[in-house]
């Protein structure tokens, strides 16, 4: 559309007024420049990246261009307005039966794939394929005296009328359907589910995709695999969401009757005081401690390992807050720093998954990719070793769902060995010859002053702070008693997961 856009101002290689070269100048020096100080060598990798953004470029395009296609796409529009509509509409309808079964019947399961629905819609007496004019769904259904008066919007009968158009027509079922073509509003179009346009296809594999549920996780194994990837299925949501919601069932269960560090009220002091008086507290334990023993090389080595699952997504928990809404907030800025620390910032040498993986090469462990099917069927860990990341990943798909649950969790895990048990990991791994460098790494990143564990509580200071203080949902004390949850929820009580958590605690230095 050349009249609809100023390209010269979209193109991104095009100099600008003052600017000296053009950015396709300026790269083109720059791989010159590499060139002459690499030789070949800089030029074939510079090559390779190019084939790689160019394809990558190539696919994202097509995907778009793909998507907008099956945007158009009447039954892309029917299918996403039943969804939309299933669930009150499946209040109704239990009398209605299509093809046997109630309406209301169909439009539950449309919650998840409305294909179905539309199948057996196309199929059923309401609807004259390719004939919307003629198909009561769309006349005296929703006309002034029908049953669903109003409960279609002028703008949703146009999408249900399109859909109609779009079907192809049924061949003459029964002598009383006349042969001939009935009054229309004028000659037939021809519709996109019609055509042979290739990108139809395309669009309607895209529809295929999103009718599919998807698959729910057979057991923690297939679950860690599936979640590590950020794309979602309604099932795989739905699975994570009852997991989340299982787990901070445990962690809240008898919270009253048992002592936690965190208070019982927040006060507006915040909570800067309370994490300084842990850390003191922390130092104290490591001191009394200083007698006990190490312990052995070999349980050193099984909880490294049995961690792994756990340690090598570090920080996944606060996955969601990478979208830029979540990092850009008052709240979700500082858990986006926290989260990209985790990660090294780029930098692959502090990158905390490498480094521990490097740990792992010296006591002679080679795992898997992380995010590979092999890596959560690996035999050598136990089924217990995965329940904890699971939940981590699980609860970092809901950033805005489980805000407060998330934020005290992250302060429990960015407290969680600072000044105490990080010290007694580094004891342990040196003792037998082992990098200290990951806990090293963490006492400090984590510190209590500037670091983790501070900005965690503020992020929790500065949404307590913004509350009413009144009783009720989504009030102070109501939010500070999920921020308590969350916290305990690194840790809940008779769990194996709680065992997990606590032997992380005695070597990798997380602690409660």
């Amino acid at each position: 559309l050349p009249t609809e856009a100023d390209w010269a101002t979209l193109d991104p290689g095009r100099r600008r007024e003052g600017e000296g070269p053009s950015p396709v100048e300026r790269c083109r020096a720059a791989v010159d420049a590499l060139v002459e100080q690499e030789g070949e060598r800089g030029a074939d990798a510079v090559r390779t990246g190019f084939r790689w953004m160019l394809a990558g470029l190539r696919d994202w395009s097509g995907a778009l261009h793909a998507e907008l296609v099956a945007a158009g796409d009447p039954a892309f529009d029917m299918a996403e307005l039943m969804r939309l509509r299933a669930r009150e509409g499946a209040v109704y309808h239990h009398q209605f039966l299509l093809e046997g079964k109630p309406l209301a019947h169909w439009l539950a399961e449309c919650r998840a794939d409305p294909g179905p629905l539309l199948d057996v819609l196309a199929r059923s007496k309401l609807v004259k394929p390719g004939r919307s004019g003629a198909s009561s769904l769309v006349r005296g259904l929703v006309g002034e005296r029908g049953p669903m008066f109003r409960v279609f919007s002028p703008e949703d009968l146009t999408v249900i009328r399109r859909w109609i158009d779009s079907l192809p027509a049924r061949p003459a079922e029964a002598p009383e359907h006349r042969t001939e073509p009935e009054p229309g509003p004028g000659p037939e179009k021809p519709s996109p589910a019609r055509t042979s346009d290739p990108l139809t296809a395309v669009a309607a594999s895209l529809r295929a995709g999103a009718r599919s549920p998807g698959r729910t996780p057979s057991g923690l194994r297939e679950a860690y695999h599936l979640l590590m990837n950020r794309t979602d299925t309604p099932a795989l949501r739905s699975w994570a969401m009852d997991y989340v919601a299982g787990w901070l069932a445990r962690s809240g269960h008898g919270m009253d009757r048992t002592a936690m560090p965190l208070p019982e009220r927040w006060g507006h002091e915040g909570l800067r005081p309370w994490l300084q008086a842990q850390h003191d507290q922390h130092g104290a334990e490591f001191e009394e401690n200083a007698a006990v023993p190490l312990p052995s090389k070999e349980a050193v080595v099984d909880d490294t390992v049995q961690t792994a699952p756990l340690t090598l997504i570090d920080g996944s928990w606060l996955q969601g807050f990478t979208d830029y809404e979540q990092a850009s907030s008052a709240i979700g800025h500082s858990l986006f720093e926290t989260y990209w620390d985790e990660l090294g910032n780029g930098e692959p040498h502090l990158n905390h998954p490498l480094i521990y993986r490097d740990v792992l090469k010296e006591m002679g462990v080679e795992l898997p990719p992380t995010a590979s099917a092999a890596f959560a069927q690996w035999p050598g860990f136990r089924e217990e070793s995965l329940e904890l990341p699971v939940y981590w990943l699980c609860v970092g798909r809901f950033p805005q769902t489980f805000l407060p649950e998330v934020l005290g969790l992250n302060l429990a895990m960015e407290l969680s060995g600072v000044g105490g048990t990080y010290r007694r990991a580094r004891l342990a791994l040196k003792a037998y010859g082992f990098s200290t460098r990951f806990v090293d790494i963490h006492n400090t990143i984590d510190n209590v002053a500037t670091g983790h564990s501070a900005w965690a509580a503020d992020a929790v200071d500065t949404l307590l702070a913004s509350l009413p203080d009144a009783p009720g949902p989504g009030a102070r004390a109501d939010m500070w008693g999920r921020v308590r949850v969350g916290y305990r929820s690194l840790n809940p009580p008779r769990t194996v997961g709680a065992r997990l958590a606590a032997r992380r605690t005695r070597f990798t230095g997380r602690r409660r």
